[in-house]
C-alpha cells in the first residue's frame, strides 16, 4: 500500500514539473495558447534599415499590439539591398490599406518593434475627395505590401552619437 503511495506521488510530480515545462516555454518564447489558435494574415514591408529587428518582435498600431514580426529577409531593390519584413496580424485587426510602418524602441535600450501609424497626411481627405470604390481596397489583406516609400527605418544609435560627439568636438575647436 506504501509503495503505491509513493508511485502515485510521483506520477502527481512529474505530470506537475511538465505542466510547469510548458509553461515556461510559452513564457519565454512570447507565444501563447491564443496565438496557436487565433487566425492571422500577412502582410509585408520594406525597409532600408531594420536596425536590431528581430522575428517574433511585436507589432503596434497606438502602442497596442496587434500582430508579430513572422519573418525578415534581404530583398532586392532598384538600388542594392532592402530588408523585407513579413508581419503577421490578428484577422480581428482591418488595418487600413494607406497606413505606413516605422521600426521604433521601446524605451532608450528596449526592444524594437514595428509601429504602423495612419499616412501623415492623407491628400484625398485634404482635398475632399471621399473614395467609396471596392471595400477591399480600404484594408490591407494577405500579401498586401507597405511600400518602401511609405516606411521609416530604424534609428542607427551608434551613427546619431558618433555625430553628435563629432559635432561637440568641432565647436569646441572653434571656441579655441
Amino acid at each position: 500500500m506504501r509503495n503505491k503511495h509513493f508511485e502515485t506521488s510521483v506520477g502527481v510530480f512529474i505530470i506537475i514539473g511538465v505542466l510547469c515545462l510548458v509553461f515556461l516555454t510559452f513564457k519565454v518564447s512570447g507565444n501563447s495558447l491564443k496565438s496557436l489558435s487565433s487566425d492571422s494574415y500577412t502582410i509585408q514591408a520594406q525597409f532600408k534599415n531594420v536596425g536590431s529587428l528581430r522575428t517574433n518582435a511585436a507589432v503596434k498600431i497606438a502602442g497596442v499590439e496587434v500582430g508579430k514580426v513572422s519573418k525578415i529577409e534581404l530583398g532586392k531593390a532598384y538600388n542594392g539591398f532592402m530588408a523585407v519584413v513579413d508581419i503577421s496580424i490578428s484577422s480581428d485587426e482591418q488595418i487600413p490599406s494607406n497606413y505606413s510602418a516605422s521600426i521604433a524602441m521601446s524605451g532608450i535600450l528596449g526592444d524594437n518593434y514595428v509601429a504602423l501609424s495612419p499616412p501623415k497626411q492623407d491628400i484625398m481627405a485634404i482635398a475632399g475627395i471621399s473614395d467609396d470604390s471596392d471595400t477591399s481596397d480600404k484594408y490591407m489583406q494577405q500579401d498586401s505590401l507597405i511600400e518602401l516609400e511609405n516606411t521609416e527605418s530604424a534609428i542607427d544609435l551608434g551613427s546619431l552619437i558618433n555625430t553628435f560627439v563629432a559635432n561637440k568636438d568641432s565647436d569646441d575647436g572653434k571656441n579655441s
